[in-house]
């Protein structure tokens, strides 16, 4: 203990690296307990929205709780009441003392729960409930995977850069991410297509504008944390940079998917649905337990890893 907090103090009077109030750990902690209540309450605000259901012969729209689907056959009830069950012991896991065992915890149980609900995804074409879930391809659902699992690995690593300024470790993660996060936009991976030749053609830009411009958005962050892996020295303007762009790609999926969803031409409201709202409620629900799930993973990766290179003193580069 003391050889950590005398390398610790070099560390602070050397790069400056720690606020002089308070170690990573105590951030770690913070992170863990008080950060972790807002996604909670995402990820069972999520759990908790209900479907709109659509009744084609009636002519009716009606919501549907997600204990009303107790009892059904399809996985749906697992898609509603999965989130709900993950944050609960999310929850409970905020009690425990031990910061790195907590954020470990946190981490497991975000990353279950997104594999689980992932493994689901995988099964036959669903259309329940008014809202169309389409059969896409295996290699984009893994690219969805990816990237979801890369955009935790990136944020947890732009975080810790934060703290850790000059350390290696949070560098090589935001820069491995950005690097998932970039590959599959630039190889046909998606459709037999590559994404990336959408922002050079100008039809693209003209039917699908919303999605263009996040499509950009997301290649710049990717871009931007892989270039973080050959940087060196301080980077809080990087950092800083990083979360914005970050923050901004969340706000910009959301808008871009209900755009879609409620344009005249969208075939998933049009032909699945007979009309947006169904598919808008379907999508809110979607996001919200997505980024309650990912921000936990975040938190809970960033907040280990914070544990861990204080106790091992990482040496600065």
């Amino acid at each position: 203990m003391e050889r950590g907090v005398c390398e610790c103090s070099r560390q602070e009077a050397d790069a400056g690296a720690f606020s002089p109030a308070s170690t990573p750990v105590d951030d770690a902690d913070a992170w863990t307990r008080s950060d972790s209540r807002w996604y909670l309450g995402l990820l069972v605000l999520g759990a908790l929205w209900p479907f709109l259901q659509r009744s084609f012969l009636l002519d009716e729209e009606k919501l549907v709780w997600p204990w009303d689907l107790l009892g059904s056959a399809s996985p749906l009830p697992v898609f509603a009441l999965l989130p709900l069950a993950a944050a609960a012991l999310a929850f409970g896991l905020r009690r425990l003392e031990n910061v790195k065992l907590r954020s470990l915890l946190l981490a497991a149980t975000a990353l279950g729960a997104l594999l689980v609900l992932c493994l689901l995804s995988f099964g036959e074409e669903v259309i329940f409930l008014g809202a169309g879930i389409l059969q896409a391809p295996v290699g984009p659902r893994l690219v969805l995977l990816l990237w979801t699992l890369a955009a935790a690995c990136v944020a947890a690593g732009n975080r810790l850069g934060k703290e850790f300024q000059l350390a290696r470790t949070p560098r090589l993660l935001t820069g491995l991410g950005g690097a998932v996060l970039t590959a599959p936009l630039c190889l046909p991976v998606m459709d037999g297509s590559v994404p990336l030749a959408a922002l050079v053609t100008p039809a693209a830009w003209r039917s699908e504008t919303s999605s263009n411009l996040l499509l950009l958005g997301i290649f710049t962050y990717g871009a931007l944390a892989t270039a973080n892996g050959f940087r060196h020295g301080r980077r809080e303007r990087f950092a800083i940079v990083l979360s914005v762009l970050g923050r901004g790609i969340l706000v910009g999926i959301v808008a871009a998917l209900l755009i879609d969803a409620g344009s005249s031409g969208s075939q998933v409201a049009t032909i699945l649905s007979g009309g947006p709202a169904p598919v808008i409620m379907a999508l809110l629900k979607c996001c919200a337990v997505a980024y309650g799930l990912i921000l936990l993973l975040t938190v809970g990766l960033a907040g280990a890893l914070a544990v861990i290179l204080w106790e091992r003193a990482e040496p600065l580069s």
